[in-house]
């Protein structure tokens, strides 16, 4: 018999006695993150429309995090991370290969000490040697590294020192990986995979988000917090110029290893496992959307009674029957 994986689709939660009064009183910092001041699950995703200096800057004042892409030269990454105002908190992505010794030391040395090592397929030798050499360098920076699919990936980064690990593998809108090379898994389903690890390291759910749902899902799973990209896409603050089609107004949203992208950071593509899209562009601000996700989050916790993120996690898993929903 066939062993079935799940999708945010077939999944349903069971709302389960409640004392709270007020959403208000319900906290969504993620456990291990207060001394960077992250107190929301929310980060922006590195893709070069998603996130910049200023969408970092609105994700900070939210709570949450971003993280600068890597797809520009050292030079201009530095100047970028310059620009933000609360760099407390902010993620800056750099590679584990080529230049990404030195783009660190860049970046170090301009006073970054959260970094994400930003590669489709984390569960790789040269992953854990650039977790290593980050560690080495100084032992308190906060690392995130990824991405991976499964336990044995999971633990592989966090034994290698990983802080924060993003987990899922094409599940994202505009990843094509699954597609062309045949691998990936539904983000829920490598959540609960990676969930069942003894390691202390975060788990940071990264793709095929539609609604604070589908986040509250992975939430409850054992994600720690989620990487967003298509949800924070499609603002006016959003990086890239406004399209206008047919008296619509666009901005595009595209994966970091679409054709178009690899043309404009590295002139050429290998092998495209992303796609370019235009997403109507959104009427309501930035800060409104991340309002909008965060207080449907604290509405999912309020249905399981619970007023902590820290502790939804264990909770749902005691108190509701968590299966597939045939309807």
């Amino acid at each position: 018999m066939k062993k079935k994986v799940v999708s945010f689709d077939d999944m349903y939660l069971i709302p389960g006695y409640s004392e709270i009064n007020t959403r208000h009183s319900i906290s969504l910092t993620p456990r291990n993150l207060e001394k960077v001041s992250i107190e929301t699950p929310i980060i922006a995703s590195c893709m070069d429309t998603v996130v910049s200096a200023e969408v970092a800057d609105i994700m900070r004042q939210s709570g949450g995090s971003a993280v600068l892409h890597r797809y520009m030269t050292i030079e201009d990454q530095v100047k970028e991370y310059l620009k933000v105002n609360n760099k407390q908190g902010i993620f800056v992505a750099i590679g584990a290969s080529g230049d990404y010794k030195e783009r660190f030391q860049a970046l170090y040395d301009s006073g970054c000490r959260m970094f994400c090592i930003d590669v489709a397929h984390g569960y790789h030798q040269n992953v854990a040697e650039a977790i290593s050499f980050l560690k080495e360098h100084d032992k308190d920076i906060l690392v995130m590294a990824g991405n991976v699919a499964d336990l044995k990936g999971f633990n592989f980064l966090a034994d290698a020192g990983a802080d924060l690990i993003r987990v899922g593998v094409s599940g994202g809108t505009v990843c094509e990986t699954r597609n062309k090379t045949g691998f990936g898994l539904p983000t829920l389903e490598s959540v609960i995979r990676c969930a069942k690890t003894d390691r202390d390291a975060l788990i940071v759910a990264d793709g095929g988000f539609r609604d604070s749902g589908d986040i509250v899902k992975a939430l409850a799973c054992g994600a720690d917090m989620v990487m967003l990209g298509s949800m924070l896409s499609g603002h006016k603050e959003s990086p890239g110029e406004i399209i206008n089609r047919d008296n619509i107004q666009y901005k595009k949203f595209r994966g970091m290893a679409s054709a178009s992208a690899q043309k404009d950071w590295r002139g050429y593509v290998s092998v495209s496992e992303g796609k370019e899209i235009l997403v109507p562009l959104k009427e309501q601000s930035l800060s409104e959307t991340i309002d909008t996700i965060l207080r449907g989050i604290k509405s999912g916790l309020s249905y399981a009674g619970c007023t902590s993120l820290k502790k939804f996690s264990s909770k749902a898993k005691k108190q509701f029957k968590i299966g597939r929903a045939h309807v």
